[in-house]
């Protein structure tokens, strides 16, 4: 993760802060709490007026594009030769310019995670790292403090009409994935709730995270944790799997994990 500083160069302020994700190549933007909409480029602008600080990947990407060169430029491989690409990427454009444009005074510039500013590292840590759905609008999540959670989306379509909208249009609400930096769950780019409605309204499990993890590994076993148990080889194991006699819940790579209570039933 790299963290740049948006900054107007006018006014020598730091605006908000751009989160890049470069191994999966995904980024969004936090907002500092005492910028106001006047101070704020397009579209960053329009989030602070809807009481939103955290700017989803989809729309971080729209404001991005606003300041790179398009796709469908005439000279665009030129452009792309000079920058040293290889393929048009907005995000990589993005960084090349340092985030300028002639639209406003802005700029990008790289900084540490320890000096963003302590409202952002607060609002970082309310951040989903899981999102797992199960019934059909229910979700157990995991916030990255380490905390555990469950909601039930239905329950709150009185309150929040725009989730019952969703919830008719959206397809397989309960598949959703968790975007880039935890600042929300998407069903596509269209569908999306951001973090902060979970973190306020989700009933908070009487453990954490770690033992979630903790239960998650005891209550499964690996193939070679299965020859162990069962003191046989890993033919034994496949020709087990082959008869339907052992179920792997996970198949990928060369070893199978196994649900303990199955192997266990074989003893």
């Amino acid at each position: 993760m790299k963290i740049y500083a948006i900054i107007d160069d006018d006014e020598k302020k730091e605006l908000a802060y751009f989160i890049y994700y470069e191994k999966i190549n995904e980024c969004y933007i936090e907002i500092r709490d005492d910028v106001d909409v006047w101070d704020l480029p397009f579209i960053l602008e329009h989030f602070v007026r809807n009481g939103k600080r955290t700017v989803d990947p989809y729309h971080t990407l729209l404001w991005l594009r606003q300041r790179v060169v398009p796709s469908d430029r005439q000279n665009i491989g030129m452009i792309l030769k000079e920058c040293g690409l290889e393929t048009y990427d907005e995000i990589a454009l993005f960084l090349i310019a340092d985030g300028r444009c002639a639209q406003d005074s802005c700029y990008i510039k790289r900084i540490k995670n320890q000096q963003l500013p302590p409202e952002i590292v607060t609002r970082m840590s309310h951040r989903l790292v899981s999102a797992t759905g199960y019934g059909q609008t229910d979700y157990l999540i995991t916030f990255a403090d380490g905390t555990v959670a469950t909601i039930e989306l239905s329950k709150y379509c009185e309150d929040f009409p725009w989730i019952k909208r969703m919830m008719e249009y959206a397809y397989n609400i309960s598949e959703a994935k968790v975007a880039c930096g935890g600042s929300c769950i998407s069903w596509s780019d269209k569908w999306k709730m951001p973090y902060d409605f979970f973190y306020a309204h989700a009933q908070r499990l009487p453990f954490s995270e770690k033992v979630l993890h903790q239960f998650a590994n005891q209550s499964r076993m690996t193939t070679q944790e299965v020859m162990s148990l069962l003191k046989c080889t890993r033919q034994n194991v496949n020709d087990l799997v082959n008869r339907g006699k052992l179920v792997p819940i996970d198949t990928a790579g060369k070893n199978y994990q196994f649900y303990r209570k199955d192997v266990e039933a074989l003893l």
